[in-house]
């Protein structure tokens, strides 16, 4: 089943991840969900708009999956391939959680901010 869940607090959506699927980040624009990186961060599966900020980071089909910006169609196709696929969403997943703990995770941050600060020396 697919529930729309609308706008949720911050502090319930940590524990709302460990139940869904799939976490969908359908804005037009934006710059870096932390709803993505919270759901990378757990190990979900995430269709991100091409115009999110995040979407850099994801290649279609391995570590989460893109939609073209304002095609609802597009959108509607990747859902419909998560539903009839969920095998292959526990591997992307995982995947993606990779992403994050390889470009957002506290350990990636410190390890960037002290070459940072040796190659400032």
């Amino acid at each position: 089943p697919v529930f729309i869940k609308g706008e949720v607090e911050n502090g319930k959506l940590l524990d709302m991840l460990d139940t869904i699927d799939v976490l969908i980040c359908a804005s037009r624009t934006e710059t870096m969900s932390l709803a993505v990186m919270e759901g990378l961060m757990k190990g979900v599966a995430v269709i991100v708009s091409s115009e999110a900020g995040i979407a850099r980071y994801i290649n279609d089909g391995e570590n989460g999956f893109l939609f073209q910006s304002e095609n609802a169609e597009n959108l509607r196709e990747k859902i419909s391939y998560c539903i009839k696929n969920r095998e292959i969403l526990i591997g992307i997943a995982e995947a993606g959680r990779n992403i994050y703990l390889e470009e957002f995770s506290l350990e990636a941050f410190e390890k960037r901010f002290i070459k940072l600060i040796s190659e400032i020396r």
